[in-house]
């Protein structure tokens, strides 16, 4: 199928039906890929970008260039609840006077955390049980706290059934949930064309973070990540659409790369477990420090989920009688 790049700077893309916007973030990873297509009742919006002015411009030349203008947007679906996914959604919404639609599970997740009035003792208890100390917690909160401006104004979230399937110009696209990356994270199969909308989860030039600690409620999300991936591996995708980067077809080999990346820091996080720690503590031996907080609490929350998903195996054991949750290996 031909990839367009209509401004010659693959920041406007059209595969097919579908227009990738890239939008711009503050961040490591730099884009986010935000999506517009036709539907029967009107143009719809796939994830947005964060709100920023040269975001929201972006999307005024994108529409100018398409040829159509906000009243034309009937709904705004977002595959997760990130900043760098939803950010724009509350101005698109102002724009375009149209629902916004989340994961139920994320819907949930967002009006917990993100737009608390005290991010801190939401989140408290179940950092020192993983071994982080207030200052710790504070840095988190601080950092947190940074993204505000950047998903200002809130949108008025509905949350997106699990069995509403999207319509994008003639083709069907299922809607079908991957936890792992947030609880809710959902992704879009068209059957027909092989078609698959990966989101988060599978991008082609990296591997995003497993575990969405501490908004995550999955009890195992490794366990359950995996398991879905599997079951995603007996589809015939050929043509895969990331959250971040560039239009892809080797699903199959990112699969494997990803399933063998887990594995691989699950036997680093199981070697490093060399005697009863914390949570953060493991992190510390298995792990690089880092001075930025967001990758701290990043190496936290795959340790967390690793150590989890060892638990299920019997490889390891975890006493939670006590303020911190105390890890060891053996039978």
């Amino acid at each position: 199928m031909e990839i367009r790049d209509i401004w010659g700077n693959g920041h406007l893309i059209q595969f097919k039906n579908i227009y990738i916007i890239k939008t711009f973030m503050p961040f490591p990873l730099k884009e986010t890929n935000a999506f517009l297509a036709e539907s029967p009742d009107g143009w719809i919006v796939i994830d947005c970008g964060v709100n920023l002015e040269v975001n929201r411009e972006q999307w005024n030349l994108a529409l100018a260039e398409i040829g159509i203008n906000y009243k034309m947007i009937k709904g705004i679906y977002l595959t997760h609840y990130h900043h760098d996914h939803l950010g724009l959604a509350g101005w698109l919404q102002q724009k375009c006077e149209v629902p916004v639609y989340l994961p139920p599970e994320d819907f949930n997740t967002y009006h917990r955390f993100i737009i608390s009035d005290d991010y801190f003792t939401m989140i408290r208890n179940d950092c020192i049980r993983a071994g982080w100390t207030d200052d710790l917690i504070h840095d988190l909160t601080t950092d947190m706290n940074s993204i505000d401006s950047m998903i200002r104004p809130y949108p008025q979230l509905t949350p997106w059934q699990k069995d509403n399937n999207l319509q994008l110009g003639e083709d069907n696209y299922q809607v079908m949930r991957l936890p792992g990356h947030t609880d809710g994270h959902i992704i879009l199969f068209n059957e027909k064309d092989g078609i698959l909308f990966t989101g988060d989860n599978v991008v082609p030039h990296t591997i995003l973070h497993l575990s969405d600690w501490p908004h995550m409620k999955i009890y195992d999300p490794m366990t359950e990540h995996i398991k879905v991936l599997d079951n995603l591996a007996s589809l015939k995708i050929h043509y895969c659409i990331p959250g971040h980067g560039k239009l892809f077809e080797n699903f199959a080999e990112r699969l494997h790369i990803i399933k063998q990346h887990h594995e691989r820091r699950k036997e680093k996080v199981l070697s490093a477990l060399t005697s009863p720690t914390t949570a953060w503590g493991l992190s510390n031996r298995a792990f690089p420090d880092n001075q930025y907080i967001h990758i701290k609490r990043l190496f936290l929350a795959e340790t967390l989920a690793y150590l989890q998903a060892l638990v299920t195996e019997g490889q390891v054991h975890k006493d939670e009688s006590g303020k911190q949750i105390v890890y060891w290996s053996g039978n």
